[in-house]
């Protein structure tokens, strides 16, 4: 339909009275496109060449504060020189310390396998303030419920041990 109208070809008249509407017209729902003839579609439009792709425009830098300053540059500083420092000895400090290597070392396996010939029950070292040590051990005695205690307290763990041994020793053989 056209502006109401049915759309007929020329040579048939429309048997109703063309009546004007006032709701828009769109176009017949069964024929979305004219045809030529013999139910063939009428050949499309050709297709719109592209336009001319537009160069886009560069991208603005906006910005919201003023540009930094230049930082002045300043001269560079003189080379300090440093004091070269020298950390003095203990006994350039007339400080005398302990050196593990003039100490003399204990054999432990010789110290237990005495103590064990002597039937010791306990033996204890103590290292004591000042770098002393004191060492003790308990013998068995005749008594079964008491034990002979032999301390002796030394400036060297060896010099300690030593003590021990020969007091439990001497002890012992008296017994």
């Amino acid at each position: 339909m056209i502006g109401g109208a049915p759309i007929l070809p020329p040579a048939f008249g429309s048997p109703f009275p063309a009546v004007p509407s006032a709701v828009p017209n769109f176009g017949s729902p069964l024929r979305t496109q004219p045809s030529t003839g013999y139910g063939m579609p009428a050949p499309q439009p050709p297709a719109r060449p592209p336009l001319a792709q537009q160069q886009a425009p560069a991208p603005r830098v906006i910005r919201g504060q003023r540009p930094d300053e230049p930082v002045p540059v300043a001269p560079p500083p003189r080379a300090i020189r440093q004091p070269v420092l020298h950390m003095p000895s203990p006994e350039e400090l007339g400080v005398s310390g302990n050196n593990r290597s003039e100490i003399p070392a204990v054999d432990w396996m010789a110290v237990h396998n005495q103590l064990d010939r002597l039937g010791a029950t306990c033996f204890h070292l103590e290292r004591m303030s000042e770098g002393r040590c004191r060492v003790t051990c308990l013998l068995p005695t005749q008594q079964r419920d008491r034990s002979h205690r032999i301390e002796a307290e030394a400036a060297t763990e060896a010099d300690a041990v030593r003590l021990v041994l020969a007091r439990a020793q001497e002890w012992a053989t008296q017994r």
